[in-house]
Parts: C-alpha cells; structure tokens; sequence
C-alpha cells in the first residue's frame, strides 16, 4: 500500500469519524440534557485514533492477503 492510498484512507476515516462522533454528541446533548452543544474534542480524538489505526490495520491486512494468495499458488 503506497503512501497516497494511506494517506487517502486517513482522511475519508478521520472526517466520516469526526462527523458522525459531532453528530452523535450534540444529538446525546439534545435528548439527555436538553441544550443544543457539540463536545469536539473526544470527537476529534477517537477520529484521529480511528484514522491512524484503521489504515493501519487494512494495508497489514492486505499484504497478508497478497502473501497468502502467493502461497497458496505456487503450491
């Protein structure tokens, strides 16, 4: 997995994460005490962790993949 690919993934995951998380905090914010306030800063957090990690983690994943298929045809 080159580094425009990684870099790629980082960002669609740290946006749809940091989207969904404001979404989600000022919705819980609504329902459970009634003011309408946005608490970004856990969202922004579990969106950085989430971006680093998930790309991360596929490409590992995927060149296990491609290891295997390797493998598993020279058999």
């Amino acid at each position: 997995m080159n580094l425009k690919r990684i870099i790629l993934e980082f960002t669609t995951v740290f946006t749809f994460t940091l989207l969904v998380g404001i979404g989600v905090s000022f919705l819980w914010n609504i329902v459970s005490h009634g003011v309408a306030i946005i608490d970004r800063e856990p969202s922004f957090r579990l969106a950085l962790i989430l971006g680093i990690f998930l790309p991360v983690v596929e490409s590992r994943i995927g060149k296990r993949n491609i290891d295997a298929a390797i493998f598993c045809s020279d058999v």
